[in-house]
């Protein structure tokens, strides 16, 4: 997984990230902020203006590649905002919710 290589070598220092209340709230504001970068520059490089007359067809690869990562960018906010993560960070963060949900998975 890439995930593991921003983390770093071992997998288990990458829960710690999202197991920290502040360092996960940082992350979501840091993401946030640079989907809005991304948002905005989507805006600024389709309107085109003297960029587009200047650079040409390289702007237009460029918008692809901005858009690619404004994609991307807002999965990562899906992702990190999703129900489902909160779950597993609730998991690997608290033993008495993972004590609670393997009670329910036995019943």
């Amino acid at each position: 997984c890439e995930i593991a290589e921003v983390q770093g070598d071992d997998p288990a220092e990458g829960g710690a990230i999202l197991a920290d209340a502040a360092a996960r709230d940082l992350l979501a504001r840091e993401v946030a902020e640079a989907l809005a970068f991304l948002v905005e520059r989507c805006g600024d490089l389709a309107s085109g203006g003297a960029a587009s007359e200047e650079y040409g067809p390289k702007v237009q690869e460029s918008l692809a590649e901005v858009e690619n990562l404004r994609d991307l960018m807002s999965q990562l906010e899906g992702l990190l905002s999703a129900r489902r993560t909160q779950r597993l960070v609730l998991l690997a963060s608290s033993k008495r919710y993972l004590e609670r949900t393997a009670q329910r998975v036995e019943i």
